[in-house]
């Protein structure tokens, strides 16, 4: 009995690849890219982003702890904010995340396999650095910023709903920037 239900699941699992895979190559498929991504470039993730500024703006690190393990980043982000100002806050993001690392193979795939629309969370811009490759201005950005254009059918469309880290005054970082931007 053990076998059968093992196999069916087997037969099911490479049904379902294949359907992917088809759909993948039909262009049916729309990849929603997370801070995974980033990581494996070697960009902190949020929570350590907010550990290093909360080190740097002299927040007891038991303090940061104990609110990033109760899920509570805005209010890691509102204390950093408050010592050090939004100002500080915003410049090193963009020093974070405006450094140009070495391109992770996970990214290369992603542009060989999805060559219309990508959307994602993430600031950088290894997806833009990826698709632009040898040919200057194969990417359309839409974010905030610009989020009533229509994309451009003869560009590769990058959404980014949290901001550009060229623009990262413009960044969604707060709970009210989530809120206005997404509602509560």
């Amino acid at each position: 009995m053990k076998t059968t239900n093992t196999m069916k699941a087997l037969r099911l699992s490479l049904v379902i690849g294949a359907l992917c895979c088809s759909r993948i190559a039909a262009g049916a498929v729309v990849p929603f890219v997370g801070a995974g991504i980033s990581a494996s470039a070697g960009f902190s993730s949020w929570k350590e982003h907010l550990r290093h500024q909360g080190k740097t703006a002299h927040i007891a690190a038991e303090r940061i702890e104990e609110l990033l393990a109760s899920g509570a980043y805005e209010t890691v982000l509102a204390e950093i904010e408050a010592v050090r100002g939004r100002e500080v806050f915003i410049n090193e993001i963009r020093d974070e995340f405006s450094r140009n690392p070495t391109i992770p193979d996970v990214v290369w795939r992603i542009s060989e396999l999805f060559t219309d629309t990508v959307i994602t969370t993430n600031y950088d811009r290894l997806l833009e650095q990826s698709f632009e490759t040898g040919e200057a201005g194969r990417v359309q950005v839409i974010n905030g910023l610009n989020a009533l254009e229509q994309p451009d059918p003869k560009k590769i469309t990058v959404i980014k709903l949290h901001g550009d880290i060229r623009e990262p005054k413009r960044c969604i970082l707060s709970k009210n920037q989530y809120d206005e931007a997404y509602g509560n």
